[in-house]
């Protein structure tokens, strides 16, 4: 597929899946995998878009594209660099791979995702010393191994695991998934920013666990650092990709701690120290459910 062909087919993505345009538009979202092939197998150009997706029998898709003020809209989001979709090189694998017709066919970014493969960290906000340490290790960790290290950009384990890397020489290698707009969030040197979200839209609950499942998604592989039992966003979320089976889920291992045993007796690989989890990272993932 050449430039040229990718810029068209991230186009149509975009135009019909990414959230904030500013026009109405009737598809329906689990579709997208049926019109990302149409578009590999058709190779249309901009004036052929809507045509091409008529005759695979996408109809409401094509009489979106038909509207060219829509489609000029996705082309100046694609030209200037601003979304990264399904069909493009730096999409996370990860994502298409773990969650299927859930995954999103287009995304907001601030920079490219690195193609190195990713280890996720998520935790808790209040963390003690220890608890601070071992984050710092995750991300230092995943620098020194050649990784990606994807995190939320909570306070907490995800900004010291991200701080850390990033001092550990990892600008480039460094993703924050984002709980709402990229128009909200600040600048951050050498890290790639990524939301669904609306550009504007404000921080919810909602778009949290979103944001949560495609942390672990994205390369299959997260830290949990520390969680509270039953409680929080933490919790919630690595029951979740445990239950979904998005890919294999590290737990700092504390003694006397309920949260980290209940998620060991759910699947979670518990860990003791850093050292542990680098042998860990490298062993075969199962295929995803």
């Amino acid at each position: 597929m050449t430039k040229g062909e990718r810029l068209v087919n991230s186009v149509a993505l975009c135009a019909l899946y990414l959230r904030g345009a500013p026009f109405v538009r009737c598809v329906r979202r689990r579709r997208w995998p049926l019109v990302a092939d149409a578009l590999r197998s058709e190779g249309p150009d901009l004036r052929s878009l809507s045509e091409a997706l008529r005759a695979r029998g996408l109809y409401d898709e094509s009489a979106c594209l038909g509207d060219t003020s829509l489609v000029e809209w996705a082309l100046g989001v694609c030209s200037s660099g601003r979304a990264v979709t399904f069909l493009d090189p730096c999409y996370p694998r990860g994502w298409g791979d773990a969650l299927g017709v859930c995954a999103p066919p287009c995304v907001w970014s601030r920079g490219t995702p690195p193609a190195a493969a990713a280890v996720g960290v998520v935790g808790s906000r209040v963390l003690n010393a220890v608890d601070r340490s071992f984050a710092a290790g995750v991300g230092r960790l995943a620098m020194r191994t050649g990784r990606t290290l994807v995190t939320g950009g909570a306070v907490g384990a995800d900004s010291v695991a991200l701080d850390a890397a990033v001092l550990c020489g990892g600008a480039g290698r460094c993703v924050v998934v984002l709980p709402y707009g990229l128009d909200r969030a600040p600048s951050l040197p050498g890290v790639c920013l990524l939301s669904v979200c609306e550009p504007w839209a404000e921080f919810t609950t909602g778009q949290a666990m979103e944001r949560n499942t495609l942390i672990y998604a994205f390369g299959r592989r997260a830290v949990v650092v520390r969680a509270r039992l039953r409680e929080g966003g933490t919790w919630h979320g690595a029951t979740d990709a445990l239950r979904r089976r998005l890919g294999a889920v590290y737990v700092r291992r504390r003694a006397a701690d309920p949260a980290s045993a209940a998620l060991c007796a759910l699947g979670a690989v518990g860990v003791s120290s850093v050292a542990e989890l680098g042998s860990l990272l490298d062993l075969p993932l199962s295929p995803a459910q």
